[in-house]
């Protein structure tokens, strides 16, 4: 006679919940000290509910300066502007090494390829593991 499951499925999804509770309880956290205000959050040692009465007194300050909108129009600017430059070279760079008849272009293609094998985080990684030490 059947379960329907097995042990390992159960520790498998215990363990899913676990690292998924492992990784938001750190955000949990910021938002609790955020809506709290610090002289009871400064009492609980670790906080797991809100408070009863939210203080928002922090995201008020923040918003009452202009320096936060500064910075959200300029992370907008550069997420849309650096895309868009990213697919246009990205696409542009595809096209090139598509065509096999431009002289150099095999070297090009070759050298395209060693650098996705070889990216620039090995560099000091490599640096490290010498005896040399670079």
């Amino acid at each position: 006679m059947s379960l329907g499951f097995n042990f390992y499925d159960v520790f498998v999804v215990v363990f899913c919940i676990g690292f998924s509770l492992l990784c938001f309880y750190p955000m949990w956290y910021v938002l609790l000290g955020s809506i709290t205000p610090y002289t009871d959050f400064s009492k609980t040692a670790i906080p797991v509910l809100p408070p009863l009465k939210p203080d928002f007194s922090y995201y008020g300050a923040i918003l009452k300066t202009g320096v936060f909108y500064n910075a959200l129009i300029i992370s907008f600017a550069k997420t849309l502007f650096a895309s868009t430059v990213s697919v246009l070279l990205t696409a542009t760079m595809a096209y090139a090494v598509s065509k096999t008849y431009v002289p150099g272009m095999k070297a090009v293609n070759w050298l395209v390829v060693l650098t996705m094998f070889f990216s620039g985080g090995l560099i000091p990684t490599y640096c490290s593991s010498t005896r040399w030490g670079c």
